[in-house]
């Protein structure tokens, strides 16, 4: 064992502590949606499949769907404790792949770092969307190799392995660009630390990760277009994907203020109130110590100061890049995993500058790590109370749905092989469903917002999922202007469904 490890150049240590740390903060975090089974709104949707591919620019997806389903020789699943463990899996990947070319030596950091990212909400937003959360973590890893094999090696073949393993990434869904410019530039800034790099080799340096951005970039857009010119389809509008990236330059200039402004205060990333100001103390105090690095650094009249400088100018913006790519009201949790990167960047000042430290330097560094225990505290609380929140909203909406069925097959003249025409459909209302704004805060992550769920636009494909009730469906356009139709209550009151020319109608809300 100690020779195969040696062989691949494994640290044992090192990847015994992160799967042992990924474990217990996964079990912690996501316990529950792991041994449990949510599904609706896009998960009862896509339950047999990995979700929107060609059409939304995510090529590597489709690919991955097709090979999945002729390897496996079966339907896709979203499967919690299959899919949930594979995506853990893959972070603790990208935690060891970081730790072990950033050189982190304390094993507290490690299991730090690795609860920071493991906890992240974005992870708890994708994994409401079970059936292709494997997928997104594993391009992520994807990306993460990609810069792994460029660090380890820089040369022309490792650049160009590197842009087609983050073209992939990218092809699976495009939030990974922020995980492939983060690492890039993490690593650049240990190469900095390693070594007395003139500025002829710095700039060398930041061409190649340029170059390496450009290539991955460019490579994505052409297989893109080669695949929808393949399958004759067009890019879908959803949340700017068709015309993602392309804006004006007072655009873009506000899109930079606001992807500088989430990196130090995440009102979207973070949704919780606490965990939000903690993350921005965290990292107010990380700057505060890279201040004081810095002042060390040109104290010392190198050029390591500087150099490092301006890769911190840029590292907001590179893990909040999904502001660049879409309109900041466009943005969503799930999206934003390349921020739980800033951990990356904490972690590494604390670990690889604690050399002649002052007082104070020493009490800023263990405020530092105090917070991102916190933090990550604070995200397994936040997991936990959207898992609940989930439970619950399941719960009455299968309820909800149970007594709607039967409703509907005790009408008179009801039969197996009557339609059932559903009349506002999107617009149910029931004073008397207590819902779960009673007993929870107004948490809107993605897809665990509450009420919604009873006009979601996969209701009946949950109610099907669920109860098993898919009646034959007919047009609503049908009774448009009907006296008796008009004449009816809405649900749930009593004649609110009826036997109308041999069809059941149930009239939901009145129609505008």
């Amino acid at each position: 064992m100690e020779k195969t490890a040696e062989k691949l150049k494994v640290n044992e240590s090192l990847l015994k502590t992160v799967l042992c740390s990924a474990t217990f903060w996964g079990l912690l975090a996501h316990g529950m949606v792991l041994f449990n089974k949510y599904s609706f709104h896009d998960d009862v949707r896509y339950f047999n499949e990995v979700g929107a591919t060609y059409e939304s620019g995510r090529w590597m997806l489709g690919i991955l769907g097709s090979l999945s389903a002729n390897l496996l020789g079966s339907k896709n699943y979203s499967l919690p404790v299959v899919n949930g463990t594979i995506t853990i899996l893959c972070i603790a990947a990208i935690v060891y792949l970081l730790v072990d070319s950033l050189k982190i030596q304390s094993k507290p950091l490690v299991i730090l770092l690795c609860g920071s990212m493991v906890t992240f909400p974005s992870v708890t937003g994708t994994f409401s969307y079970m059936f292709t959360a494997p997928y997104y973590y594993a391009a992520s890893l994807l990306g993460v190799v990609g810069a792994w094999i460029f660090h380890q090696k820089k040369n022309v073949v490792a650049l160009l392995l590197c842009t087609v393993l983050m073209a992939c990434s990218v092809g699976v869904y495009q939030a990974n660009i922020p995980v492939c410019i983060c690492t890039l530039l993490l690593y650049m800034m240990e190469d900095i630390r390693q070594s007395d790099m003139n500025w002829k080799a710095f700039w060398k340096m930041a061409l190649c990760n340029a170059t390496v951005c450009i290539g991955f970039v460019t490579e994505y857009f052409l297989v893109n277009q080669y695949f929808l010119n393949q399958f004759g389809v067009v890019l879908t509008d959803y949340k700017g994907i068709n015309h993602f990236g392309r804006t004006n330059l007072s655009n873009y200039i506000y899109r930079i203020l606001c992807g500088y402004g989430s990196f130090f205060y995440p009102s979207t990333a973070v949704e919780d109130f606490s965990a939000r100001y903690v993350y921005t103390l965290l990292i107010i105090v990380t700057a505060i110590i890279a201040i004081f690095v810095l002042r060390k650094m040109y104290i010392l009249k190198t050029p390591k100061g500087c150099q490092t400088l301006l890769i911190l100018i840029a590292y907001p913006i590179a893990a909040c890049f999904v502001y660049l790519m879409v309109e900041p009201w466009d943005v969503h949790a799930v999206m934003t995993f390349g921020q739980a990167f800033a951990f990356a960047l904490v972690v590494w000042f604390i670990d690889k500058y604690p050399e002649d430290r002052t007082k104070v330097e020493g009490a800023l560094c263990k405020a530092a790590v105090a917070l991102l225990g916190v933090l990550v505290t604070l995200n397994i609380r936040y997991s936990n109370i959207l898992y609940l929140k989930a439970d619950v909203m399941q719960t009455q909406m299968i309820s909800y749905y149970t007594t709607l069925i039967t409703r509907i097959e005790s009408i008179e003249g009801y039969t197996e092989d009557a339609q059932v025409v559903y009349i506002g459909e999107y617009d149910k209302h029931d004073k008397n469903l207590v819902g779960i704004s009673e007993y929870f805060d107004d948490l809107d992550l993605a897809t665990y917002k509450g009420e919604p769920i009873f006009n979601d636009y996969a209701w009946k494909e949950a109610m099907e999922f669920w109860c098993g009730f898919a009646p034959e469906l007919g047009d609503a356009a049908e009774f448009d202007g009907n006296a008796e139709v008009a004449s009816m209550p809405c649900y749930p009151d009593q004649g609110s469904i009826r036997c109308i020319n041999g069809k059941i109608v149930v009239k939901f809300a009145d129609e505008p």
